[in-house]
Parts: structure tokens; sequence; C-alpha cells
């Protein structure tokens, strides 16, 4: 097998071939019917022929090809649902960041869809996540009543010289608002439940939009 040379249209490709494992990746659970792995012994066919390649004629249409590959990996990419997860978890978001950069204006047009696409997702998402923190702040939370009380008050009247003691009734909550009382307590947990998951979902949200906004364009 030949070795490339500096101008061998592999070298073009050579920093891009990850990126095919991510897309498949990414389209994988979509895929009923297997095909991926059959789209990537083609391309590992490819490859072959490409480093034995006998010109630079033979080599660039190889080299078309594989750009075709990489279009239509993108085309059936941008039919997935792709979750923010998903971008901070693989090297999917990477690998489309850098086909940017591709020769292929086919590939970086698709590439820069792709991207645009997925930041515009996360400000969506973002955005929901403010709007739902936002109502949760609003929240009126029940406050919690005391269910008995016990008061002993002690009435002194000064003038007549006669002392007073009076004795509070201790005061007990009926069985129904015994009821209210952990009803409300059970609403103001869901609700402090509700607002530390929004809180996280918010961190979450702005940290993966910030990773992306640091990737060039």
């Amino acid at each position: 097998m030949a070795a490339p040379t500096q101008s061998s249209p592999l070298r073009r490709w050579k920093r891009f071939f990850r990126a095919f494992d991510s897309v498949d990746a990414a389209i994988k659970p979509s895929d009923p019917d297997h095909s991926r792995g059959e789209l990537r012994r083609a391309r590992v066919d490819i490859v072959e022929q490409l480093c034995d390649a006998a010109d630079d004629d033979q080599a660039e249409r190889l080299c078309k090809i594989l750009d075709d590959h990489m279009a239509e990996s993108l085309e059936t990419l941008r039919l997935v649902p792709v979750m923010p997860d998903l971008l901070v978890s693989t090297d999917l978001g990477k690998s489309v960041c850098a086909l940017r950069r591709h020769e292929s204006e086919r590939v970086r047009v698709l590439a820069r869809g792709l991207v645009s696409g997925w930041r515009a997702s996360m400000q969506d998402e973002l955005t929901k996540v403010r709007d739902a923190l936002h109502k949760l702040d609003n929240i009126n939370m029940p406050q919690t009543k005391e269910i008995a009380v016990d008061q002993q008050q002690q009435h002194v009247s000064v003038d007549s010289g006669i002392v007073v003691k009076t004795v509070g009734i201790s005061k007990k909550a009926s069985p129904a608002g015994d009821r209210a009382g952990l009803c409300s307590e059970e609403k103001m947990e869901a609700a402090k439940r509700k607002l530390c998951q929004g809180y996280q979902e918010a961190e979450d949200a702005k940290r993966l939009r910030h990773s992306w906004c640091r990737r060039p364009r």
C-alpha cells in the first residue's frame, strides 16, 4: 500500500475521518435497517483504494466519493433529533464544527446549517427553562400554620387588687385542618423540588450554550 504524499488528497480527509464515526453513532438509533454498517464498509474500501491510487486524478475521484458519503450522512443527520446532552457527552458537535472548514462546499454548507440549527435549538431550550423558573419564583409558598396553640394568660387588676387568672384553652385543629396542613406542606415540597430541578436545567443549558459560543464559527 502506497504511503500518502504531502500533496495526496488523502491528507485532505485525514483529519475528518473521525467525523464519520460520530455522525454514524448519532444516526444509528434512528436506523432500523442497520445500513450504517454497510456504508462504513464501503468507506473502508474507498480509503484503501485511495491509498493505492495510481495518479492524482483517480485519487481526486475517490475523494469526491468520500465527500458525497459525508454529505449524505449530514443530510440524514438533519432529520435526526439531537439532544443537547448528546452534544456535550460525545464528539458529535466538535466533529461537525470541524467540517465547516472542509474543502467540499456541499459538506461545509451542511455542517454550518447543522451547527446553526443546534445553537438555535439550545437557545429555545434555555428560554423555556428561564420562563419556567420565572413562574416558579412567582409561586406563593403556603405558610405553615400551627395546628395546636397552647396559651396561658394572666390578667392582674391593679385597681381592685384582685388577680384574675385565666387559663387559655388549647386550640386544636380539626381533622380537615390536619389534612389541609399536610397538603400545603406537600405542595411546598413539590414546588421546591421543581425549583431546584429548574435551576439545574438552566445551569446545564447555559453551560452548553457557552461551550458552543466559544467555538469558532
